[in-house]
């Protein structure tokens, strides 16, 4: 028994694997020679443009080019809404990369800057 709960809070916690915003940015921006940003969006989508520095893979090619992902750094997946990025990062985990995937929406621009929203902002 007692009160009935007046409010109700959801607190997100994040999913295995999910790389944090301020993260990405910091390495998007240092461009570390130890990570490497892989972006999985199809070719259509790169030719709108690629965050500066990252290796672009469609993720529908990823297991035939394998040897293009140097193994021993910190990998950083994206693409335009996370659920390719999520997928991609499933194998290469299941093949021994370390990496780290980001959850949100993604847009690029020519010049290689980019804009990353919450899934949220778009409803």
């Amino acid at each position: 028994m007692g009160s009935t709960p007046q409010t109700i809070a959801y607190t997100s916690t994040p999913l295995e694997g999910v790389v944090d915003t301020k993260e990405f940015i910091q390495v998007a921006t240092a461009r570390n020679a130890d990570t490497i940003l892989l972006d999985v969006r199809s070719d259509e989508e790169v030719v709108e443009g690629v965050v500066t520095g990252a290796v672009a893979i469609p993720a529908d090619e990823i297991m035939g080019r394998l040897a293009e992902i140097p193994n021993g750094k910190q990998v950083l997946i994206y693409c335009a809404s996370g659920v390719r990025a999520a997928m991609v990062y499933s194998l290469l985990k299941d093949r021994g990369f370390s990496a780290k995937y980001l959850d949100k929406i993604v847009t690029v621009q020519n010049d290689g800057s980019f804009i990353i929203q919450d899934h949220s902002q778009n409803l």
